[in-house]
């Protein structure tokens, strides 16, 4: 190996090395909450022990059974000291918005593009996507799909698979969020 090739192997190492241990969160993108305020992305994450980080669309029917499961169990978060925050990657309108108020989960829309534009390589236009980050800006989870139950059905039923999927298309309300994954990510 000449020097060149060691200075450059050693160059790139280095490059590689500091950028893995950047924060992955990204800070100071602008966002607009339900009410139409423009809020930076840097003032209402990492304030608590966890921050849930949810991407989703209201035309997107497992995102609904994911923010309808989040708010449902929404005390099981808070004793976690869990926030949970949904941010659209599409825009919305009022009744939208109203409703992300009656979940009571924290809700921005991406006006920018850039909040997706950073997570594009974990997006991968697949929503919903649930990321989790600790206090100190650390992802300890990334998740496409949504973990869903269906209401009292045995999951190791041989139709399981098809009945949450016709339920998904047919009937989310019949669909839970499986809260027991998200709840072993936080206890440990």
């Amino acid at each position: 190996m000449t020097f060149k090739s060691l200075f450059i192997t050693i160059v790139l190492f280095s490059s590689f090395v500091a950028h893995s241990q950047q924060n992955s969160l990204p800070y100071k993108i602008d966002l607009q909450d339900v009410e139409g305020n423009i809020i930076n992305s840097s003032d209402i994450l990492l304030d608590t022990k966890y921050t849930l980080i949810e991407f989703w669309s209201y035309g997107c029917k497992p995102c609904i059974v994911q923010l309808n499961g989040f708010s449902t169990h929404k005390e099981e978060f808070d004793k976690r000291d869990v926030r949970i925050i949904a941010i659209s990657q599409f825009e919305w309108d009022q009744k939208d918005a109203d409703r992300m108020t009656k979940l009571g989960i924290e809700a921005y829309f991406d006006f920018t593009g850039k909040y997706f534009k950073k997570n594009a390589k974990f997006l991968q236009s697949s929503i919903p996507l649930t990321v989790i980050y600790d206090i100190n800006g650390d992802k300890i989870f990334t998740k496409t799909g949504a973990p869903v139950v269906l209401k009292g059905m045995d999951p190791n039923a041989p139709d399981y698979t098809q009945k949450v999927s016709d339920a998904m298309l047919n009937n989310p309300s019949l669909l839970d969020l499986d809260i027991a994954k998200y709840l072993d990510i936080l206890n440990n």
